[in-house]
């Protein structure tokens, strides 16, 4: 029978795997298994924090030009489900009510620019 191994369990919080050996550590730019150079994954995770921390902030303070633009940008980094969340939060709250349901029923979009004006 051919069965698939289960998925490895997740790291802990403020841990990673790494992408080359797949050893659990704390964030580091150099793996401690492999020494493989990490920096860009560091750097990816950084941005990606800090998007979806600006993309809540401007949600909050009602600035939805702005938290569309980050929630795009932290969708086309990670488009992970967390970031199509948010992404079509933003997308109902600034109106474009088809692209949000298009998000959450998982269809590739083809997203226009935000910079444009509300309602595009």
């Amino acid at each position: 029978m051919d069965h698939e191994p289960p998925p490895a369990p997740e790291p802990a919080p403020g841990q990673f795997r790494c992408p080359t050996c797949g050893a659990r550590q704390d964030w580091s730019d150099v793996c401690r298994r492999c020494k493989c150079d990490l920096s860009l994954t560091v750097a990816a995770h950084r941005r990606r924090s800090q998007l979806r921390t600006r993309c809540l902030a401007h949600l909050r303070a009602d600035r939805l030009d702005a938290a569309l633009s980050a929630a795009t940008e932290l969708h086309a980094l990670t488009p992970d489900d967390d970031a199509t969340r948010l992404l079509a939060v933003a997308r109902l709250l600034h109106g474009d009510y088809a692209a949000a349901l298009q998000l959450l029923a998982g269809e590739k979009l083809d997203l226009p620019s935000v910079r444009s004006g509300h309602g595009t």
